[in-house]
């Protein structure tokens, strides 16, 4: 495969995870910034390994939004511009690259002899070299095969990207009368084993005896000469190694007028002032084929590129060095600078197969922090040293004060960080010497999962990341833990059986009224669980043709008097209303749309009127399902509008005036009823708007604005309508809350709801296919 060919097949595996360059671990004046606080817990980063096995996880952009608004600016506009990916989505995909090299690191340390690995947007394909391994890879959740799944990199003749005379980064004479020096980049920031401060930097770089002290080189931009600036330190004896697969040494930092940050200067996204917008390191991880790798060096400032392979021993200038090789630029001077995959360190600028410019197809090899075949790198040549990251404070999902049930676990997140970074939360006053209540590992996106006292009442707690013997500011708090309430399910076969369940729940005798409405279709459906509630009826549910059998079996139980058949012929056939004609007589109601239905189902079942209305967009079924019970229970109709209008059509208007509504719950944010035109409906009565930033948390706002005490729930699925809206008759009537929740997970802000109102049953409707089982044992989203 000539290098074309190899580069083609490198890209067409590459993950697009940051490009735009990352450039070496900084030194800032005093003042500017501070060591993060530590700990005296065990254990160093080339040591922490989870007893767990690690997965590929599901990344989505909109977990890391709280860690991209971290991001510099000029980062965030280089991702757009060179990789043409938002923020959000950069971090997502450093995330499953990270991913992908723990579920490496734990085959290998099991005993699978893994033949390589690569990631392709967020598909991880690993090899192994025997077929009985492939199960051990699956189970990560990666595509596993037999054999190689990289291609073969073809490398050239490379050099040692440092050793210039004079310049910029760091430096020191080598002949204190001529003034010949050397100049290399500041790697990572770190502590050597005593605690003391250190960075990391490539072994190359020591040449001979220093005749000075290690100084910061001024520079404005990269590629800069400049005179010595604050002085640094000095060399750590002992720690520079070149050659025996080794690139590495360690320069303390002992002088007074510079402080080591966890930080990477992004050189203002390119070529800028090494000062602006540092970007945070958040901790390490090890290379992954295929990968995006952006590195930061004095002379070429911030570059990117793919990695081609791992844990290869290369030729550099005779001596032999493992490396990370990539594709990204590298010249003289940028030797020692840091290379980051996300907000994570990678490794150290070794060489270069360019000396004075990068041309096309360049390769550029770095010395790992960490390599997951136990290949020499910074953790084995640098016994003790501790990588410094940036530590944000915990924060919990729930606020302080919240209350939530016993069985339901405690989260929250730490932004940025991922799974080598760990929580410990001490409850009630636990302190660090009688050791954490609880501890977990993070996941790969920043999250953390502990359980909570079984005792209930008030609990304090303290919450502290850490990262080796690094530690975070605290979180602190209190959360109020309830007894676990009773859950029960409703469910039937499909969507018609589980409405006939319902109505058997509710309605174990006969009922005088039952109103049928669309399974299929929302439209016209909508407004018809209110309704139910206020005729006291059960709502069934058909398909627009026919009336399925088991919903003529439940009425024929039921034995009504009156059939309230809710929209018109597209939504529900003559066909099948002369069905249920064979049953009961039949009231059809219906309009010319759905929101004229809408009002004539208002109009039917609260023609005496009615103190207060629900709005809610007749677009989407979410927010009139939330509403549905909330409605039902406070004697109010839902009335479903044209909500992305700037104003309210007459028809609503006279509609309203015409119930003598006192108040009107306007439900869901400004995308689904925008505010001018809830602003209009303030002629007819005062508006109070219920919404939240999802359907879920819209759910939580206009239940808690229509129910002050609850002692039983109901939840069912908010991505589909039928089991919310036949649930939503029931729990009306009940003068219960239900809530619209996601198909395996129960939002924190729905537990928190239940447990303050102290519920003793929640009642789940709808079988497993749509709200699994994790719902049932309050799993919490995220």
């Amino acid at each position: 495969m000539n290098r074309d060919e190899r580069r083609q097949a490198a890209r067409a595996a590459a993950l697009a995870v940051a490009i735009g360059g990352l450039l070496g671990a900084m030194l800032l004046p005093v003042p500017a910034s501070a060591t993060p606080s530590s700990a005296p817990v065990p254990g160093s980063a080339s040591a922490r390994v989870s007893d767990d096995a690690p997965t590929i996880g599901e990344h989505t952009p909109a977990q890391f939004a709280a860690a991209a608004g971290q991001l510099p600016p000029a980062l965030v506009e280089a991702v757009r511009t060179d990789l043409g990916q938002s923020a959000e989505q950069y971090l997502a995909d450093a995330a499953t690259a990270d991913d992908a090299a723990e579920v490496v690191s734990h085959l290998e340390r099991r005993g699978v002899d893994v033949t390589g690995s690569r990631v392709d947007g967020s598909r991880v394909t690993i090899g192994v070299s025997s077929a009985a391994d492939l199960a051990a890879v699956q189970a990560t959740g990666a595509t596993a095969v037999v054999g190689d799944v990289t291609a073969p990199v073809d490398v050239p003749r490379l050099h040692p990207a440092a050793d210039l005379l004079g310049g910029t980064a760091w430096g020191y004479l080598t002949n204190a009368t001529t003034g010949a020096g050397v100049r290399c980049s500041v790697g990572f920031n770190g502590n050597g084993p005593g605690g003391a401060a250190q960075y990391v930097t490539a072994g190359h770089c020591k040449i001979g005896t220093p005749q000075s002290a290690i100084n910061q080189i001024v520079q404005t931009a990269p590629g800069q000469s400049g005179p010595f600036g604050a002085t640094i330190g000095s060399m750590v004896e002992g720690s520079f190694q070149y050659g025996g697969g080794v690139d590495s040494g360690r320069i303390a930092v002992t002088g007074s007028g510079v402080a080591p940050v966890p930080g990477v200067s992004t050189w203002a996204g390119g070529t800028g002032s090494p000062s602006a917008a540092p970007l945070t390191v958040r901790g390490d991880t090890t290379g992954v084929v295929g990968a995006a790798v952006c590195k930061s060096g004095s002379t070429t400032g911030w570059t990117c590129g793919h990695i081609l392979a791992v844990d290869q021993l290369v030729d550099v200038d005779d001596q032999e060095v493992n490396a990370i090789l990539t594709d990204a630029c590298v010249l003289e001077g940028d030797s020692g600078g840091a290379a980051v995959v996300g907000s994570y360190a990678l490794g150290v600028t070794s060489a270069s197969s360019y000396t004075t410019a990068c041309g096309s197809d360049p390769i550029s090899a770095f010395f790992p922090l960490r390599s997951s075949s136990g290949a020499p790198s910074v953790a084995t040549a640098q016994s003790g040293w501790q990588l410094q990251v940036g530590l944000a404070t915990p924060v919990p999902d729930l606020a302080s004060g919240g209350s939530t049930f016993a069985a339901a676990p405690f989260t929250g997140t730490v932004a940025g960080a991922n799974g080598e970074t760990r929580v410990d939360v001490y409850f009630d006053g636990r302190t660090d010497a009688q050791g954490a209540s609880a501890s977990a590992t993070l996941s790969s996106s920043g999250r953390w999962s502990v359980a909570l006292p079984s005792a209930t009442g008030t609990h304090s707690y303290r919450i502290v990341a850490r990262w080796g013997s690094q530690s975070s500011a605290e979180a602190t708090g209190t959360v109020v833990v309830t007894a676990n309430p009773a859950v029960d399910r409703i469910s039937g076969s499909d969507r018609f059986e589980t409405a006939v369940k319902v109505s058997q729940a509710g309605f174990p005798g006969t009922a005088g009224t039952v109103f049928v409405a669309s399974g299929v279709g929302f439209a016209d459906a909508l407004s018809a669980g209110p309704a139910a509630v206020e005729a006291d009826a059960p709502l069934l549910l058909t398909t627009p043709g026919a009336v399925p059998a088991v919903v003529l079996t439940e009425l024929k139980r039921l034995s009504p008097t009156r059939i309230v058949l809710v929209g018109g012929t597209a939504a529900v056939s003559a066909d099948a209303e002369a069905q249920l004609a064979t049953v009961a007589p039949v009231r059809r109601i219906s309009g010319s749309d759905r929101f004229e239905t809408s009002r004539a189902v208002a109009g039917y079942a609260f023609g005496g009127g009615a103190s207060r209305a629900f709005l809610a967009t007749g677009v989407a079924f979410a927010d009139a399902l939330s509403a549905g019970a909330a409605a039902g229970a406070n004697h109010a109709p839902v009335v479903l509008v044209r909500g992305s209008d700037s104003a309210a059509d007459q028809a609503t208007v006279a509609f309203l005036r015409t119930l003598g509504v006192g108040a009107l719950d306007v439900v869901g944010g400004p995308a689904s009823i925008t505010q001018a035109y809830a602003d209009s409906l303030t002629t007819v009565a005062p508006v109070t708007r219920e919404g939240g930033s999802d359907r879920f948390e819209t759910a939580i706002a206009v239940n808690a604005a229509g129910f002050a005490s609850a002692r039983a729930a109901f939840v069912a699925s908010g991505l589909a309508f039928p089991d919310a809206l036949s649930g939503s008759a029931l729990a009306g009537l009940r003068g219960a809350p239900l809530y619209v929740v996601p198909p395996s997970c129960l939002p924190v802000g729905v537990t928190s709801e239940l447990s303050r109102y102290g519920v003793s049953t929640m009642t789940i409707v709808g079988g497993p296919a749509v709200v699994a089982p994790a719902v049932a044992a309050f799993t919490p989203c995220g």
